[in-house]
């Protein structure tokens, strides 16, 4: 989408991790996120709900993918481990290990978990109380999504 828009594409994961895998604190985080919801033009990625009060105000378009659990949790655990093999380098600093992904006290696999009924319920909430000056997009399976995708291309 970005590529076919010329819009930049900020992911919120890169902008909130710094090296080793140490999370941003909020006074570090925010003015990074507003900075990126201040262009004129932007695709932010991510479901950081604690700085959607920087990100839904400019928004003009909000897409949920609203996939299936099984999926979702099936795309994370083969991304991870894949990456975890490969050791990919993410956001320029950090690398996923087996330990850490899959054995560590707040590990990466587990979080789907904790946060799917909530992120989910979240979502729901906001696409029940639309802003009329706003897009909402819900698509429910990825082939949803790719279907728009193609129309966007036209």
């Amino acid at each position: 989408m970005s590529q076919h828009l010329q819009i930049p594409h900020t992911e919120l994961d890169e902008i909130f991790w710094q090296p080793n895998w140490q999370g941003s604190t909020d006074e570090e985080f925010f003015p990074k996120v507003a900075a990126v919801a201040q262009n004129p033009n932007w695709i932010i990625c991510g479901n950081y709900s604690r700085c959607r009060h920087l990100i839904d105000p400019s928004a003009d378009t909000i897409i949920w993918l609203d996939y299936p659990f099984w999926l979702t949790y099936r795309r994370q655990i083969s991304r991870t481990f894949r990456r975890c093999l490969q050791k990919n380098v993410l956001w320029g600093h950090s690398t996923e290990t087996f330990r850490q992904a899959f054995f560590a006290k707040n590990a990466l696999v587990f979080w789907n978990f904790r946060v799917h009924r909530r992120h989910r319920q979240q979502m729901f909430n906001l696409f029940q109380n639309p802003d009329p000056s706003k897009t909402y997009l819900h698509f429910r399976h990825p082939q949803e999504t790719e279907a728009w995708l193609l129309q966007l291309k036209g």
